[in-house]
């Protein structure tokens, strides 16, 4: 099965956090204790400063090795998601990326 669905750049980029944002050392604190994990989720309504957080918490923290992947309603079909995802750490896959899409 062939999909052509075009990756959006913006979406694996990290948004720079707002001028003068407020570091909520408590979060912070929380998100440092998560060093062991490879990979976390932060999962909060619309507004309650996800994107802040984890973009200054970054910027903050001087913290290496990170991918962004912006997620919205359009990533709710698994193909989507996956194919993002795939995107997102292909510099893992040495050449095999294209093998690991034709799963899909």
């Amino acid at each position: 099965m062939e999909y052509n669905i075009p990756i959006l750049s913006v979406k694996l980029k990290m948004p720079q956090p707002r001028k003068n944002y407020i570091i909520r050392q408590d979060l912070f604190e929380r998100l440092a204790a998560l060093k062991e994990f490879k990979v976390s989720i932060v999962k909060a309504g619309a507004g309650s400063g996800k994107t802040t957080l984890l973009s200054s918490f970054i910027i903050e923290t001087g913290l290496e090795n990170t991918k962004w992947l912006t997620l919205d309603e359009n990533a709710n079909q698994a193909f989507v998601f996956w194919n993002y995802m795939i995107e997102s750490v292909k510099e893992y896959f040495n050449d095999s990326k294209t093998d690991f899409q034709n799963i899909f």
